[in-house]
């Protein structure tokens, strides 16, 4: 996105996301790395993007751009936070906390698990660093890095959910964030909505959105629906009452609730909020 193409960066600024990536691994073929490193500085530079959360995905640990990719990244004020790609070990984390801290910078970390050995060491790459604010399932690299065969822009269920999950029960167990990857297909509406769906449901935090027009979709996926949210609020409601009415048993609508009753809907508003 060059930071003499306004137009671009005004719809950046304007769009219902939470957070913005400015990516320099994937997107950025190897001729062009340079080059888009220089533009994401000079976009940091000019445009404030306010109220949205501002990340920069570097090249992975120890690839040839890595080291430039950082030195710029520490130098942009307005970056929040690193997107770490092919996260494979805990050791990188604390390599990284090291640099980072040696810079006086200690930008939030997110990381990406994508491949066989990130995923088989996620916990601990989770709660590697006090910096890791959350972690991201990269389906694509994981059925690459498994020789999982894949047609178009299809992964087979079984290893986008296992993969998936796992990443997420990482996450949760070390108190991070849990974000699930792309969908690809820029055409298929439904295959985005019910992937959105799905990772809303197994209980992720959000899901990236690779075009401006994923964006409503995904938002909308991860929105409480209206009775689930009333519910939610019935049953904080119902708490409420027995506490102050010094009851130990609290029922709602003849149903019995407990404590993960109550944690369910303490998360199902915190969502909506």
């Amino acid at each position: 996105m060059p930071a003499d193409r306004p137009r671009f960066h005004d719809k950046a600024q304007a769009i219902a996301a939470d957070e913005l990536i400015f990516d320099l691994e994937d997107s950025v073929v190897a001729g062009a790395k340079d080059a888009a490193r220089d533009q994401m500085v000079e976009s940091l530079r000019k445009f404030a993007y306010p109220g949205k959360t501002v990340a920069i995905r570097v090249n992975a640990v120890g690839s040839p751009s890595f080291d430039a990719d950082i030195k710029a990244a520490l130098g942009c004020t307005r970056a929040d936070s690193l997107v770490i790609p092919k996260v494979g070990s805990p050791a990188e984390v604390r390599e990284l906390e090291v640099l980072l801290s040696k810079a006086g910078r200690p930008l939030a970390l997110e990381l990406q698990i994508e491949s066989a050995s990130g995923l088989e060491h996620a916990g601990e790459i989770a709660a590697a660093s006090e910096l890791v604010e959350a972690l991201h399932f990269g389906p694509f690299d994981l059925a690459a890095t498994l020789g999982a065969s894949v047609a178009g822009t299809e992964i087979p269920d079984e290893i986008y959910v296992h993969g998936l999950i796992r990443t997420l029960v990482a996450a949760r167990a070390a108190g991070r964030q849990a974000v699930d990857g792309p969908f690809t297909d820029l055409h298929d509406a439904a295959g985005l909505e019910r992937s959105a769906r799905r990772a809303a449901r197994l209980g992720c935090d959000g899901k990236w959105a690779i075009h401006p027009d994923q964006v409503a979709a995904i938002n909308q996926s991860f929105t409480p629906e209206p009775a689930e949210l009333d519910r939610a609020k019935s049953v904080l409601r119902a708490y409420e009452r027995a506490v102050a009415e010094g009851r130990g048993a609290v029922t709602l609508d003849g149903e019995m609730l407990d404590e993960a009753t109550r944690r369910w809907a303490q998360g199902i508003v915190a969502r909506a909020r």
